[in-house]
């Protein structure tokens, strides 16, 4: 049994993409343990305008809670652009867990993200993070991407 945790473990990772601690904003409560970017290993993820980009992300709750919102900020030249493209209820997107969870429960987040047509072609850093509802974010990561051309 243990030998099957261990190659599951492996081979999940072995499709991570490489991502960065957050650099703004508030610190964590509870703990990333892997983000999967369709397509993506290692940033910068080059995303085409006009597509629609698969997101996985494992963490460990901080806390108990009863809701989980994203936070999604492009990080452009220092200027911070928040980004609302995704649904605000990230309980419905959960496909490990749900709400309420318990303090230390591993979740995992899956999302669709649009690279709208109107972005423009430009390298950009995403901070993403989930937040209860008592804005405390539960994970944090920042993950350069490039918006290209179709």
């Amino acid at each position: 049994m243990k030998f099957l945790i261990v190659l599951f473990a492996l081979f999940a990772s072995a499709f991570a993409t490489t991502v960065q601690d957050c650099q703004g904003g508030q610190t964590p409560i509870g703990r990333l343990i892997r983000v999967d970017i369709e397509g993506c290993q290692t940033p910068p993820c080059i995303l085409p305008q006009g597509s629609i980009v698969n997101f996985e992300i494992e963490f460990e709750t901080g806390e108990a809670g009863e809701d989980l919102e994203p936070e999604i900020v492009a990080i452009l030249a220092g200027i911070e652009i928040p980004y609302d493209g995704v649904p605000k209820e990230a309980c419905e997107d959960l496909i490990q867990g749900d709400c309420p969870y318990a303090k230390n429960e591993v979740l995992i987040y899956s999302q669709e993200f649009e690279i709208l047509p109107i972005f423009p072609p430009v390298e950009v850093t995403v901070r993403w993070a989930l937040k209860d509802e008592m804005n405390r974010w539960h994970m944090c990561f920042e993950v350069d991407i490039e918006v290209t051309l179709p």
